[in-house]
């Protein structure tokens, strides 16, 4: 299956229409051969400090700076539906097509997912800047392949991770 992964549900029915896509599903649009779903911003976040260790319930000026030996991720609670039906979407996909976003934080959102599902495949990046017609079909005959946007998921991360640190 290829799978198109959004940012949210309305550049998700964007891209379907563009695609030509209408099946429709719990959380996707789709087939069992191309499915467009979405993640509503991030559908899983970094542990809170005392969820790294109990220590860290109590907040003491000698635990500073505190660095997680790995940075490790959990559900957001409000949109675990959501995340359920994106792996279970994953588990039936060998090409994944990020289409979040084009800037840093879009890779992030859909980078992150495929690293906590330790999904495997080919990934190509839709570059969306606009969401009209004209630009959606523009960024589909131009694919970039992942590897030209991952530095930019190395750059999010690395935001996300200086702001755990000083928070």
């Amino acid at each position: 299956m290829k799978l198109y992964l959004c940012e949210k549900p309305s550049q998700a029915r964007d891209l379907a229409r563009n695609l030509r896509i209408s099946g429709k599903g719990n959380g996707f649009i789709g087939d069992n051969s191309i499915a467009v779903t979405w993640a509503i911003g991030h559908l899983i976040q970094q542990l809170d400090p005392d969820e790294v260790d109990v220590k860290y319930s109590n907040w003491k000026m000698e635990h500073l700076p505190i660095v997680p030996e790995t940075w490790k991720m959990k559900p957001n609670a409000k949109t675990k539906k959501q995340l359920t039906v994106v792996k279970g979407l994953l588990q039936k996909s060998n090409h994944v097509v990020i289409a979040t976003d084009g800037d840093r934080e879009g890779e992030v959102i859909g980078r992150e997912l495929l690293d906590y599902f330790e999904w495997t495949g080919n990934i190509d990046r839709l570059w969306l800047t606009a969401l009209d017609d004209n630009s959606i079909q523009k960024a589909l005959n131009n694919l970039k392949q992942g590897s030209e946007t991952k530095p930019l998921y190395a750059a999010g991360l690395a935001r996300a991770r200086a702001d755990w640190l000083v928070a």
